[in-house]
């Protein structure tokens, strides 16, 4: 048997019929890659994201610092004056397709080490049963096919992830220039990695398997006054998706085995800061070679730290760009997070809540 794995690819082009049951369907059929493509797309609901501010900047990401949703786009962490961060998302995707509801925590552990754990759960459900094709007809032939209508029952497609990480940071200087024109940049470098369990639930049958991310994050800033932040920032990431992987053993007869696909993610931004004007902002451009390659492109501006607008737009080659628009609020322990994402199965409005003490 195929084992398809329910969850979106933008790179799948299709109309959006009307019914209920054949949008269902639809979403067996286009989320769940099966055939030739099943291992290829095996557990890509992952890639989903975590965190509404995330998806505001169209999954630019990999290059964020201080968030609780930073651990799944890049294991290296960042360790601030906000030791404990605590995430949480639940939202329904694709004008209803699927739900998906993900959970993040980073706690600094020690001096310049964090500890990340998160979860993931996409959940598609009502997908129609159809009778199988009597002996003899060919599914490749179209006029064996079926005619699309249901037997009237119908099962659920589950996919979980579970997520462990350490990082630790690293200080020190670049020096540039000689003599009386040296001077001192300060850098910080972030070195991370992360564990994940996987396990997808099709019906009645089931498949587990593991994956390890590796991600380093150079920050470079410029000098700063004593007892005042850097205004300009350059950060450098790179991040190694399923470095480590134990393909998904289905357990079926035929014992089926989908290979979780790795990427990799590197990505450069910059951040500065209009202090008359309490206004921070950032542009970050990032570049996924997961499946036929994604670019993203996204921007920040915080105003007073209270305020926050973000938008990107996420493509293979730009030429057809999907728009992600999004903003946050601070409220004193706590950030709520908006965003609008486009996608050819439907918008999404995600809103995501995270602590920090």
């Amino acid at each position: 048997m195929t084992t398809p794995t329910c969850t979106p690819r933008p790179e799948r082009r299709a109309s959006r019929p009307t019914g209920g049951w054949t949008r269902r369907a639809l979403c067996l059929l286009l989320l769940c890659p099966a055939g030739l493509k099943a291992s290829e797309y095996a557990a890509d609901f992952i890639h989903l994201g975590t965190g509404a501010d995330a998806a505001g900047m169209a999954g630019a990401w990999s290059t964020s610092k201080s968030y609780a949703t930073s651990f799944f786009w890049n294991p290296a962490l960042v360790v601030d004056d906000q030791p404990l961060k605590v995430y949480a998302e639940g939202v329904s995707l694709f004008d209803g397709l699927s739900s998906y509801q993900s959970a993040a925590l980073q706690w600094q552990v020690r001096e310049r080490w964090a500890l990340s754990a998160g979860a993931q759960v996409n959940l598609v459900t009502d997908i129609p049963r159809y009778a199988a094709l009597a002996d003899g007809r060919d599914p490749s032939n179209p006029d064996d096919r079926s005619n699309g209508t249901s037997s009237g029952s119908a099962f659920d497609s589950r996919s979980t992830a579970l997520t462990v990480g350490l990082s630790r940071e690293f200080w020190f200087d670049i020096l540039l220039g000689q003599g009386l024109l040296r001077n001192r940049l300060p850098a910080r470098l972030a070195v991370g990695s992360s564990l994940r369990l996987v396990r997808e639930n099709l019906d009645e049958v089931g498949a587990s398997g593991t994956g390890v991310d590796l991600g380093i994050k150079l920050m470079v800033a410029e000098p700063a006054r004593v007892g005042e932040r850097s205004r300009r920032e350059f950060v450098l990431a790179v991040a190694r998706h399923n470095l480590v992987a134990q393909d998904l053993d289905w357990d079926t007869p035929s014992g089926q085995q989908d290979a979780l696909p790795g990427g990799l993610r590197a990505g450069l931004s910059y951040q500065d800061e209009l202090r008359r004007l309490a206004l921070g902002w950032r542009v970050a451009l990032e570049y996924d070679d997961l499946y036929d390659g994604t670019w993203h492109l996204g921007t920040e501006w915080d105003l007073r730290r209270v305020l926050i607008l973000r938008g990107g737009v996420a493509a293979p080659d730009f030429g057809e760009a999907q728009l992600s628009l999004g903003a946050g609020f601070h409220l004193r322990h706590a950030q709520v997070n908006y965003a609008f994402t486009q996608h050819e199965l439907g918008g999404s409005h995600r809103v995501s809540l995270e602590l920090r003490y």
